[in-house]
């Protein structure tokens, strides 16, 4: 069994699912899809009298952002960042809420 957690605001995760699929199948075991609810934010704009702390969150945020983008190209994925982001719980609540086949929801909620 491979347990994969998922969160449907998470550019990670999106990008972590068809790996996860190719893994599964290679290994002949079945997938344990969990909700996990993940704390994405949004890239904070410049300002102008911007602090170090600001500076550095925007920094590493516009970094990761590039990194997801390049891994996506990688998948032949065309990724967008919704702004601002949306609130999942209530879809995650649902995936638990499922028995049997989970990844036909986990596919609409990433579509």
């Amino acid at each position: 069994m491979l347990t994969v957690y998922i969160d449907f605001n998470s550019p990670n995760a999106y990008l972590a699912m068809a790996p996860s699929l190719t893994l599964a199948e290679r290994l002949n075991v079945d997938i344990d899809w969990r909700p996990f609810l993940s704390m994405e934010r949004d890239v904070p704009s410049e300002g102008t009298d911007e602090s170090v702390a600001q500076s550095h969150r925007r920094v590493r945020a516009e970094s990761r952002r590039r990194l997801q983008t390049k891994y996506a190209q990688h998948q032949g994925i065309d990724l967008c960042f919704p702004n601002p982001l949306g609130e999942t719980a209530l879809a995650l609540g649902a995936l638990f809420a499922i028995d049997g086949d989970k990844l036909p929801f986990i596919q609409s909620g990433f579509a």
